[in-house]
């Protein structure tokens, strides 16, 4: 593999590790983690099962995927190119 390819697997790594640890933290995934042990106990149909859902956030949050996954098909295809052209 080649060096191109080797850091853009590190930039993807690096992207989808941080947008992980943004969805989480902007949805309070870490705000209060003594509550998923009575979560089991709780009536499926209680109003606290309820989520918000925000427009915007999930907007940015494909278009940033989107991103990504155009990185990606630019690394592929790049490797790609590089390998036909070596041929001999």
């Amino acid at each position: 593999m080649s060096p191109r390819a080797w850091i853009m697997l590190f930039i993807l790594s690096v992207t989808v590790s941080g947008e992980a640890l943004i969805w989480a933290l902007a949805n309070g995934q870490f705000h209060n983690v003594e509550r998923g042990r009575f979560l089991p106990l709780r009536p499926a149909d209680s109003p606290l099962n309820a989520r918000r859902r925000h427009p915007v956030r999930m907007a940015i949050y494909m278009l940033g995927l989107a991103a990504v996954a155009l990185v990606c098909l630019w690394a592929v295809g790049g490797v790609l190119i590089e390998a036909t052209v070596m041929q001999p």
